[in-house]
């Protein structure tokens, strides 16, 4: 069991180094540059080693900080994100850990993993990181509401906690097709609480010279990069494995195919996600949070009271 953890997580870490490579390849296309290159064949083992490049160099605290609680808050925050990773069906039906309730645990570590990065950004006294976490709570307290519900409401739709049974409910048709909304809202959520642009306020680098980040150096600065590229692809597998039929796979039903349809499906929404972070300019936090608020809390809202409509008047038909 051990040993299967253990290799486990080591294939989550890995994959996360291949969709932060991904996206950065696609980014760098739509905004003309470059992108990772040189190390390794067309630059793909560049977020290793920019990852390997964190960890060695010297680790700077600065005055008054409390050195303890940022170590464990970055020790925290990397475990709760690869935590994730075990309650999540990643290529197939089912998750290594197999709860009746595992969505709701999984709901519960996407919270922990924002209240770990508050207590990071507590543990740091400069006034860049004091701007940065205000402004990272005050995100997170908008967005949250927003894409807990959003996560939850596939399961109210199906009948189930269980993320097996939500991915089994989709064998004939994705949920996509009857939560649109909850997708859409879920997908812009994930932008946010990874704080791309254009949700990175937080750590506005012309602004507040990398906001909560600004005093992070060495191997928790790497911890850190490490846990957002892990929640990244995480968050998006619940996206594919919620909305999209995970994998299932719809035009070959005899054939096994599971984890190549997953595979695609996450590179979509990847693509997705990625697509609409490079085309967008930072936001002020301010719109931030009138955006969340105003018009993604109550379209979920609406898809909420719309999902129990179709499941009361259509779910017999269907």
């Amino acid at each position: 069991m051990i040993a299967e953890i253990i290799e486990f997580t080591f294939l989550v870490i890995v994959l996360s180094f291949l969709v932060e490579y991904i996206e950065r390849k696609i980014r760098a296309k739509v905004q003309q540059r470059i992108g990772p290159k040189y190390t390794g064949p067309l630059g793909i083992f560049q977020p290793f080693a920019d990852f390997l490049k964190l960890v060695f160099k010297e680790d700077v605290t600065s005055c008054g900080s409390d050195w303890v609680l940022s170590i464990v808050s970055s020790l925290l925050l990397l475990t709760s994100s690869i935590a994730l990773a075990f309650f999540v069906p990643f290529g197939s039906n089912k998750p290594i850990i197999n709860y009746e309730y595992g969505l709701l645990i999984s709901v519960a570590l996407i919270t922990i993993y924002s209240l770990f990065i508050g207590m990071l950004g507590f543990s740091l006294t400069g006034p860049y990181e004091t701007v940065g976490v205000g402004r990272m709570l005050q995100q997170v307290v908008s967005y949250e509401t927003p894409y807990v519900i959003s996560l939850l409401i596939p399961s109210l739709f199906v009948g189930s906690l269980n993320f097996s049974k939500i991915v089994e409910y989709q064998r004939s048709f994705p949920l996509i097709l009857f939560l649109p909304i909850s997708f859409v809202v879920s997908s812009v959520a994930i932008i946010a609480k990874l704080e791309k642009t254009p949700f990175d306020v937080p750590e506005a680098e012309t602004e507040i010279g990398g906001g909560w980040l600004s005093e992070i150096s060495s191997w928790k600065l790497a911890s850190i990069k490490l846990a957002s590229n892990v929640s990244f692809l995480i968050n998006t597998s619940m996206i594919v494995d919620l909305y999209l039929g995970g994998s299932n796979s719809y035009l070959f039903q005899n054939y096994s195919l599971g984890l190549l349809c997953f595979t695609i499906k996450l590179l979509f929404v990847v693509f997705l996600l990625t697509l609409i972070s490079s085309v967008l300019a930072r936001y002020k936090i301010d719109q931030v949070v009138s955006f969340f608020w105003k018009y993604a809390t109550p379209l979920t809202i609406f898809q909420l009271i719309l999902s129990f409509l179709l499941k009361i008047l259509f779910l017999e038909v269907i």
